[in-house]
C-alpha cells in the first residue's frame, strides 16, 4: 500500500469511520475500515487539511482485548452499559462489521513499550473496546478528499 502510518492512532479522526470487517490473523487483530481522516499532524498527510482515507487496514500487532463494555441496549431498554464476558468477545467483535467508530477515547504507551487504546463504537452494537498491542499500523492507498468537517 502507498501510505503506512506506525503508532499514530491519535493522528487520525475516527468519528463515523465504517468497520467493514475485523478479523484475527497470526496473533494480530486486523480492522478493514473506511472513511477515517488523517489529521495534518499525521506523518503521511502532506496536505494542509485533514484528509479522508477511502479504505484502510488497521493492524494491531500482538493484540489482546482487555475489556469490552457494551451499551447496545441502553436506548432500547434503558439499561446501563454492561461488561461483556471474555467468552463473548469473539461474537461482539464479529457483530461490529458494518458498524462505525465514534472516536478513539484514549491511547497510551506503557513502560514495557506496549500500548493500550480504547475505541468508542457506534451503531446498533455500541460500547467501548479496550485493546493492548505492541504496534499499530495503518495502511492505505489513497485519499478521497478533505475530511467532511473541513468543508
Amino acid at each position: 500500500m502507498k501510505y503506512t502510518s506506525i503508532n499514530e492512532l491519535s493522528k487520525f479522526d475516527y468519528h463515523d469511520a465504517i468497520i467493514n470487517i475485523i478479523y484475527i490473523q497470526d496473533g494480530h487483530m486486523i480492522w478493514d475500515i473506511s472513511n477515517i481522516n488523517a489529521s495534518t499532524e499525521n506523518s503521511q498527510n502532506d496536505f494542509d487539511k485533514h484528509m479522508c482515507v477511502e479504505n484502510a487496514i488497521l493492524i494491531f500487532e500482538d493484540a489482546k482485548i482487555e475489556c469490552i463494555t457494551s451499551s447496545a441496549y441502553m436506548q432500547a431498554d434503558e439499561k446501563e452499559a454492561t461488561v461483556v464476558p471474555p467468552d463473548a468477545y469473539d461474537a461482539y467483535i464479529q457483530s461490529l462489521s458494518c458498524e462505525y467508530i465514534n472516536n478513539l477515547e484514549s491511547v497510551a504507551q506503557h513502560e514495557d513499550g506496549k500500548y493500550t487504546a480504547i475505541f468508542n463504537m457506534g451503531g446498533h452494537v455500541g460500547g467501548l473496546v479496550s485493546l493492548s498491542f505492541s504496534k499499530a499500523v495503518i495502511k492505505w492507498d489513497k485519499y478521497i478528499g478533505k475530511a467532511w468537517y473541513e468543508s
